[in-house]
């Protein structure tokens, strides 16, 4: 019940963000979002008061919470009701994850950080210099392996070109090197 509890709690603060979070600004705003905080806050006033139950169970609630709001996060951008997604918006789901990243290092719990892994993998390639590390096996292992290329593929095809403030290249540069990192992930997906 405990654990049913948390995760619907974690769901109503999540089902605010699917439904206000910008894929597509005109400009970076790397200001982490509402949901992110408030989910910090109730994250943070929570598990403290869960001191009476067992060590391991509540190591568990933290590990199951954690993991599933890694999960609804990753489901953010490929919603079906997110049409399109900008390299602008990775500065504030960036900023999102690192404080959910800190809620975990302040947490007490050994390795709980590791949950929000995929997240940060993700926002880290969306807001670096290239994409292109990615179709690099050896890079991809080492730097991006909680990302499947079948999920990035699917997230990069919502790709709209927005302002040219941030990331990597220009307008046009950037959709050719999206259109060739997709090119390139499809082909591994396939086996080619």
């Amino acid at each position: 019940v405990l654990f049913d509890q948390c995760l619907q709690k974690v769901d109503d603060i999540l089902d605010i963000a699917e439904d206000t979070f910008d894929w597509h600004p005109s400009k970076p705003d790397p200001t982490p979002s509402e949901y992110s905080k408030d989910l910090s806050q109730w994250l943070r006033a929570t598990f403290p008061r869960l001191a009476s139950i067992p060590a391991k169970v509540a190591s568990a609630l933290h590990y199951t919470t954690c993991k599933h709001i890694s999960h609804r996060l990753l489901k953010l951008p490929a919603n079906q009701r997110v049409k399109k997604v900008s390299f602008e918006a990775w500065a504030r789901m960036s900023a999102d994850v690192a404080v959910l990243e800190s809620f975990a290092d302040d947490s007490g719990v050994p390795d709980l950080r590791e949950c929000f892994k995929p997240n940060r993998q993700l926002a880290d390639l969306m807001t670096g210099e290239s994409l292109m590390p990615i179709t690099d096996e050896v890079v991809r292992f080492q730097r991006y392996g909680s990302i499947e290329p079948s999920y990035l593929i699917q997230i990069l095809e919502k790709y709209k070109s927005g302002s040219t403030s941030f990331g990597f290249g220009t307008g046009s540069k950037r959709a050719r090197e999206v259109s060739d990192v997709v090119k390139k992930l499809k082909e591994l997906v396939r086996g080619d």
